[in-house]
């Protein structure tokens, strides 16, 4: 019960999501760097960033009472796709590593960034609890 309280709301379910979101990306990237030299070869990538700006993942409100807003949310899932890839910049496959490294290096900011306010987080409401405590 205190777990769902504390835990579900707030900043954590969505610290949780882009984390979460961040070690796909690193794992669909990872893949496509282990078959960069695998003939024929397409790169995939993490489809999520866009989908939160499209109009339907947007927060809907409605009344549930006179004078009452509600927020109802969809949940983006991210997603693997296949990369737009038009040319085979290694002449093997569409793998082009340089870019996947880069998107190693902006996932691994992104990730960190989210676990130090994680972190944060946790030390706030390791703070609050405390100070019920005493």
């Amino acid at each position: 019960m205190i777990r769902k309280v504390l835990f579900s709301r707030g900043a954590f379910p969505w610290l949780r999501q882009g984390m979460d979101v961040a070690e796909m990306r690193h794992r669909v990237t990872a893949t496509n760097i282990a078959n960069g030299v695998t003939p024929g070869y397409m790169p995939k990538r993490v489809s999520f960033e866009e989908h939160l700006r499209e109009p339907s993942s947007r927060l809907r409100l409605s009344g549930t009472e006179a004078g009452h807003l509600s927020a109802s949310e969809r949940k983006v899932e991210p997603r693997v796709v296949a990369a737009e890839s038009s040319k085979l910049p290694n002449g093997v496959n569409g793998v082009d590593i340089e870019q996947e490294m880069a998107t190693l290096g902006r996932n691994r900011v992104q990730f960190r960034a989210l676990a130090t306010f994680a972190s944060r987080q946790y030390k706030l409401l390791n703070q609050a609890i405390s100070r019920s405590r005493g």
